[in-house]
């Protein structure tokens, strides 16, 4: 018996055949922008003769935490002491804006983003 491969997206339905899932592997690990983490390997067994499972699903906490790896992944907050570290992309010019402002203040740059956003309403 084949097994097949369904990959869903929101428009579309693939129903892949093992040798069409090798090849679509294959070509992912040959490009640098993709990596393959790991084949299913086909039971021939769902149960030990016991009757005990020969596979547990994952924890939701474990799926959770494969998803947040993804680059696009929810992200953990970072701490330095009491504050919070984040990353900001920013306009070069807005940038150099924020910059000479601070300076003019006596100021870091962190610091006059604070005073920025505690001024939102």
């Amino acid at each position: 018996m084949a097994l097949r491969l369904t990959i869903l997206t929101p428009t579309k339905v693939f129903v892949l055949t093992d040798d069409q899932a090798e090849s679509l592997a294959q070509q992912l690990e040959a490009n640098p922008n993709y990596r393959v983490l790991r084949k299913l390997v086909p039971l021939s067994a769902f149960a030990e003769t016991d009757g005990k499972p020969l596979y547990v699903s994952p924890l939701a906490a474990d799926i959770d935490d494969f998803i947040d790896q993804a680059p696009d992944g929810r992200k953990s907050i970072k701490r330095a002491g009491k504050k919070c570290a984040i990353t900001v992309s920013i306009d070069p010019v807005v940038l150099d804006r924020l910059d000479d402002w601070a300076r003019g203040k006596g100021i870091s740059r962190a610091a006059a983003i604070a005073v920025a956003v505690a001024k939102l309403k």
